[in-house]
């Protein structure tokens, strides 16, 4: 067990390879951590604590159903003041309201907020000094984001530091695959809820929707209500932020912008289950 909750697992492989497994709780999840790796244990277990610090800050920041977080103090004073922002979370709120244009729609952190309305995210105003509302009721909610906006970091982390071999996966729904598996040409991946598999290298695997019959959390912001029905949609792209993004709005697309979707954000793969029209 280590200091921050990390638990490791070693084995050395046939090739003098140190596979260094690593696993722990964030953003109400497990995050697992496998790394193949010509370094020592003392090596993986500073990459991966940096990892594990990396997640946590970006939940301490943008989780909004932590009454502590950043996000949540925004949620509380925004519509009365401009709130400074931390870098990390400008940034991170940047990129949703450009994603939100880029998709039409689509893609939209507001939907929680009372009285919402497809033009809710217009009353929404970010700038150097900070955020502001322009009413009372606006609730932003990171939660389809966060995992993949992680997952680059984390990504990022580990390139750096001279990683080149590695998987890791936020429950499951957001698996990040960097370089190649011992002896293959990537990492292989089971299909979430269908048959079959398929090998990713240096690419994300995202899935959203309902996975269960009573489940439903995605509310689709042209009609305000949520998206009913059991069925998720995977995409596999090389960005996991993108990932987050396009696995919403495929679930949430009509079929008539699902292949614009897909060859504006360079989805190279896609797929639903079941089977939708």
């Amino acid at each position: 067990m280590g200091t921050t909750g990390i638990q490791y697992l070693f084995r050395t492989t046939a090739d003098s390879k140190l596979l260094c497994y690593a696993w722990f709780q964030a953003m109400h999840t497990r995050v697992d951590i496998l790394i193949s790796s010509s370094t020592d244990e003392q090596g993986c277990r500073h990459v991966v604590d940096e990892a594990a610090s990396v997640i946590h800050e970006i939940e301490l920041k943008a989780n909004c159903f932590d009454p502590h977080s950043e996000l949540s103090r925004v949620n509380r004073l925004a519509a009365t003041r401009i709130v400074p922002l931390s870098e990390d979370l400008r940034n991170a709120l940047q990129q949703c309201l450009d994603y939100h244009r880029l998709t039409d729609g689509l893609f939209d952190i507001t939907t929680d907020s009372l009285s919402f309305s497809p033009k809710t995210d217009t009353e929404v105003s970010l700038s150097t000094e900070g955020i502001s509302f322009a009413q009372p009721g606006i609730k932003l909610n990171m939660s389809g984001f966060i995992k993949g906006y992680a997952l680059d970091r984390v990504g990022d982390l580990l390139r750096r530091e001279g990683f080149e071999s590695a998987l890791v996966s936020l429950g499951t729904s957001s698996v990040m695959a960097i370089g190649h598996q011992h002896g293959s040409d990537g990492w292989r991946m089971r299909l979430p809820g269908a048959e079959g598999s398929i090998v990713l290298h240096d690419e994300c695997l995202t899935t959203s929707g309902n996975d269960s019959p009573g489940r439903h959390h995605i509310i689709n912001p042209k009609t305000g209500h949520y998206v009913e029905g059991m069925s998720t949609v995977s995409v596999v792209t090389e960005s996991a932020t993108v990932g987050e993004v396009m696995s919403t709005c495929l679930f949430i697309a009509p079929p008539a912008i699902r292949q614009t979707l897909i060859k504006q954000f360079k989805v190279r793969h896609w797929y639903t289950s079941p089977p939708i029209d």
